[in-house]
């Protein structure tokens, strides 16, 4: 196991945000289509919900891992479950945040 310092964890997260913006889309097989690795999907790495961050280990581990994401979404065929809720999403609408029932 790694060892946790700050200084790692600047490094890796430094290092995962680099190959994050060079994903760009991967083809996922069980939804028949692309799957986009925006900034959307960066801050869930990152944050928790809205303006509530992930403690600093979740995202060590989640930096860490990021590289495997596109072999495995690239890879899935089978969907191993389904959570749904019900939330207000921030949105950007005509140069201004707004929130949207999702």
């Amino acid at each position: 196991m790694m060892e946790f310092t700050i200084e790692k964890f600047n490094e890796v997260k430094n290092l995962a945000e680099d190959f994050y913006k060079k994903i760009g889309k991967v083809r996922c097989p069980y939804f028949a289509g692309d799957v986009h690795f925006n900034i959307k999907g960066w801050d869930h790495l990152v944050f928790k919900s809205w303006n509530n961050t992930r403690v600093v280990n979740d995202q060590f581990a989640r930096f860490r891992h990021i590289k495997l994401a596109p072999e495995i979404i690239g890879q899935s065929k089978t969907l191993q479950g389904i959570w749904t809720t019900k939330k207000i999403e921030r949105v950007k609408v005509n140069s201004r945040w707004t929130w949207l029932k999702n």
